[in-house]
């Protein structure tokens, strides 16, 4: 007989039961289906500690993962956006301090303008014409076609501020130092450079000959003519250059020598006085 079978009961009119074949018995299929049922639970568990509650082995549904996927997308996007921000809102300057950690502007100090509004020129002052005397820091005679001397020991009277004392120079047979030089005279250091608008010399003598030279060094070659005049006999010559000359060293060059009294040609220079 087939398992799950039972016999099957005829009913016949004349009130007669008569076995014969057999049919499924759904009562047995009924129970072992139930068997199954308790033997494959639907939703298996897994405990995620000995006394935790149990946590399903199975994977969440498609449709709650994609709702996560795209809570973090949009997370990451807001966060990339404020960095964003930030980053481009960020500026250096900010951070930049002076002197060992303190600010750049103290308070109640002016900002530094920017780059559009300073200054083109040149930031170093340019010294003014002096008003007053300027102090000569040293003199010495120069004589570069000659010995190089030229009575040195001399020099220093000629600015002395005493007139009665003087420098003066070899004595020549010839304005034009006997043709042996072209020239002598004194090296000027006033220090620093200054702005020089007139020298004036206190020199005896006619007929001769002086410039004004601006030097960078006690020495006559490099420097530059900037004025020139002719002694007339006055004892008072004036050097003024067309516009004032900023300079540390001043030459006064004869190049040709002046007739004293007494019929030399001779430089002599009682004093100098720069302006």
């Amino acid at each position: 007989m087939p398992v799950g079978s039972v016999p099957v009961e005829r009913w016949y009119g004349n009130g007669h039961v008569t076995a014969g074949g057999y049919g499924p018995d759904s009562g047995g299929v009924q129970g072992l289906e139930m068997f199954a049922a308790d033997a494959q639970p639907a939703d298996p568990l897994e405990a995620v500690a000995p006394f935790g509650p149990e946590a399903p082995l199975t994977r969440p549904p498609r449709e709650q993962s994609r709702l996560v996927l795209l809570i973090l997308a949009v997370l990451l996007v807001v966060v990339g956006a404020v960095a964003f921000r930030q980053l481009m809102s960020f500026h250096p300057a900010a951070l930049i301090t002076v002197g060992g950690g303190a600010p750049a502007n103290p308070a109640g100090a002016r900002p530094a303008p920017s780059a559009s509004e300073a200054p083109t020129t040149s930031t170093s002052p340019t010294p003014s014409p002096s008003t007053g005397p300027v102090t000569i820091a040293g003199v010495q005679a120069i004589d570069p076609q000659g010995d190089d001397s030229e009575n040195n020991d001399l020099a220093t009277r000629a600015i002395d501020g005493d007139r009665s004392s003087a420098w003066r120079s070899e004595g020549y047979g010839s304005p034009q130092f006997g043709g042996i030089k072209k020239g002598v005279g004194l090296a000027v250091d006033l220090g620093d450079p200054v702005a020089v608008s007139t020298v004036t010399l206190a020199a005896p003598g006619s007929d001769g000959i002086v410039e004004l030279r601006s030097a960078d060094n006690a020495d006559y070659d490099g420097s530059t003519a900037v004025a020139s005049t002719r002694l007339d006999g006055s004892g008072r010559v004036v050097l003024t250059p067309k516009k004032p000359v900023t300079t540390r060293y001043l030459i006064v060059w004869f190049t040709r020598a002046p007739l004293q009294g007494n019929g030399d040609h001779r430089v002599i220079v009682d004093e100098i006085d720069v302006r």
